[in-house]
């Protein structure tokens, strides 16, 4: 059953291949099972499969490597709304004020929550975590957020 759910899930990883191009933002599963953001930036067909070259972004280049495009270590970006997001927009530092909300992509569990900007100081922003009954406050990377409402 297991082997046939992985098939599966290859059939349609590689009939999604034509959604794949250079530029492209997607999830990756890293070492310590968190979903990073990486950039496609090379798609090649070896032994009738796709490969792509993803980069980490803001991070080192020795993590930049070729994974194979039926890997279940790969995952689309979607909205909320369950759309595919081919490319991420982008907050900077210079974008945010004190009291904006924003998505913010946590690591342990990876997912997307609701987050306020509590201060930005150069390009480091601060931001107290959404929901349940408590706040928590993070430094964070520009590659963890995206405009409120996008993934949450």
């Amino acid at each position: 059953m297991i082997v046939d759910l992985i098939k599966l899930i290859r059939q349609y990883l590689s009939a999604n291949v034509c959604r794949v191009f250079i530029g492209m933002e997607l999830y990756v599963l890293d070492t310590v099972s968190s979903w990073e953001c990486v950039d496609i930036k090379q798609i090649v067909l070896m032994n009738e499969e796709y490969f792509i070259y993803v980069v980490y972004k803001e991070w080192s280049t020795k993590w930049n490597e070729w994974i194979p495009i039926s890997s279940a270590r790969l995952t689309w970006m979607k909205s909320k709304q369950g759309q595919l997001v081919d490319i991420r927009p982008r907050i900077t530092s210079e974008l945010v004020q004190p009291g904006q909300y924003l998505d913010f992509l946590q690591y342990l569990p990876s997912c997307w929550v609701s987050a306020q900007v509590v201060r930005v100081i150069d390009k480091d922003i601060e931001i107290d975590l959404i929901g349940g009954s408590r706040i928590v406050s993070h430094y964070c990377r520009s590659v963890q957020l995206a405009p409120h409402g996008t993934f949450t």
